[in-house]
């Protein structure tokens, strides 16, 4: 019936002259699905799934299943604008914060917002699949660092189109460092990377097999297609998770196995198997 109904819709407006209107439906559907919903957190849906997550702790914490602080990283933190949207979540629970930040310039601007409070701890590191240095491309003409800045190689120069330059930053992997902190659990890991969040989630192997991160939002868009990362790339390594897209207000659609991948922007949920609570936003 529906596919019916796709032929009949090609053959009455597949016409060049109406390719505006129909290019406007295209948008329309997209944005629907959660795809290119940018202006705001709101819009995006990430405000929203940030609150759900946790409400979610709190239930918990209520019913005594947990007694620590909730835990939310921000890797990719630039100057701190998803840090304090989640400071300012009506629904105040205890939390830490750990903000990744790997370029020096934004991350003195990252550290002078949020050093009024406590629960936000910046850290000038990148998180990736391994730890040492790593080459992070921004902008030529950006001097204090941008919000495209990637440690992918062709972002700034194939996706943007734009002369480059390039400088080494520390990096070290999400597993070393919840070592070194003593984080047993991530109650919401929040990537946005530029094209490196497979990198990223491949540096938290042992956290993510061991079902000791609750919620994952990353996003997925075009600066994946230098490194040809496409999402089965992360459902391979999500194994024990399911994959939703954030809608506005933070609703979740769950995406199939058999979905094509579109490469613009949308924030992707992965939330454990053994908890789908945070599904029924």
């Amino acid at each position: 019936m529906i596919t019916a109904f796709l032929d009949l819709y090609a053959s009455i407006f597949g016409r060049p002259w109406l390719a505006k209107f129909n290019k406007a439906l295209v948008l329309a559907g997209l944005r629907g699905l959660g795809i290119l919903n940018y202006r705001n957190f709101e819009i995006s849906g990430e405000k929203g799934f940030a609150q759900s997550v946790l409400n979610t702790y709190k239930r918990r914490r209520l019913a005594g299943l947990s007694t620590a602080d909730a835990v939310v990283f921000d890797i990719g933190a630039n100057i701190g604008n998803w840090a304090l949207m989640v400071e300012s979540l009506k629904s105040k629970v205890a939390y830490r914060l750990f903000a990744f930040e790997p370029s020096p310039e934004t991350f003195t601007t990252l550290a002078a917002r949020v050093q009024e409070i406590p629960a936000i701890r910046p850290f000038n590191i990148g998180l990736s699949s391994r730890r040492g240095t790593a080459r992070l491309h921004d902008y030529a003409e950006s001097a204090h660092g941008s919000t495209h800045a990637s440690l992918e190689d062709g972002v700034i120069t194939e996706v943007h189109r734009q002369e480059e330059r390039t400088f080494d930053v520390k990096v070290t992997t999400g597993d070393e460092f919840c070592r070194e902190q003593r984080v047993t659990f991530i109650d919401l890991l929040k990537v946005d990377v530029e094209g490196h969040e497979l990198k990223v989630l491949q540096g938290f192997q042992a956290m993510i097999a061991s079902g000791r991160i609750g919620a994952i939002q990353f996003e997925f868009n075009e600066t994946m297609i230098p490194s040809r990362t496409f999402l089965n790339d992360f459902s391979s390594i999500l194994n024990n998770y399911n994959l939703f897209r954030i809608l506005p207000k933070g609703g979740l659609l769950a995406i199939r196995d058999d979905e094509l991948p579109i490469f613009r922007y949308q924030n992707i949920a992965a939330i454990l198997k053994s908890d789908e609570s945070h599904s029924k936003v």
